[in-house]
C-alpha cells in the first residue's frame, strides 16, 4: 500500500493523472484487504474517506487527461472509480458489530 502510494504522488507531481488513478486504486484495494479484517475498529474510516476520496479525485483528473488527448471512452475511468467506491460501501454495510450491539440492547 506504501509503494502505490509514493508511486502514486509520484505520478501526480509530474501531472500524469492517469497513472495516479491507477497507483490509487492499488492503494484503495489494498486498504480495504486490511480494513476487512480490523472493520470493527473505527479508527480506519478517517484513512478510508481520504483514500476514496482521492481516488475520485484522480479518476476525474484522468478523465479530463483522456478526453483531452482524444483516448478512452467518456466516463470510463469515473465508473471504474465508482466500482471501487461501492466495495467500501458493501465491506461498510455488511458490519456485524451493529447486530449485536441491536441483540444486548434488546
Amino acid at each position: 500500500m506504501v509503494a502505490a502510494h509514493l508511486r502514486c504522488t509520484y505520478a501526480v507531481a509530474n501531472h500524469d493523472f492517469v497513472e495516479a488513478y491507477k497507483f490509487q486504486t492499488l492503494v484503495v484495494q489494498s486498504f480495504l484487504r486490511a480494513f476487512q479484517s480490523h472493520k470493527e475498529e473505527n479508527w480506519a474510516l478517517p484513512v478510508m474517506f481520504a483514500v476514496t476520496l482521492d481516488l475520485r479525485i484522480f479518476a476525474n483528473n484522468a478523465e479530463q487527461q483522456l478526453q483531452k488527448k482524444g483516448k478512452g471512452q467518456p466516463g470510463e475511468m469515473l465508473e471504474k472509480a465508482a466500482e471501487q467506491l461501492m466495495s467500501c460501501f458493501r465491506i461498510c454495510a455488511s458490519d456485524k458489530c451493529l447486530d449485536v450491539y441491536l441483540a444486548n440492547n434488546n
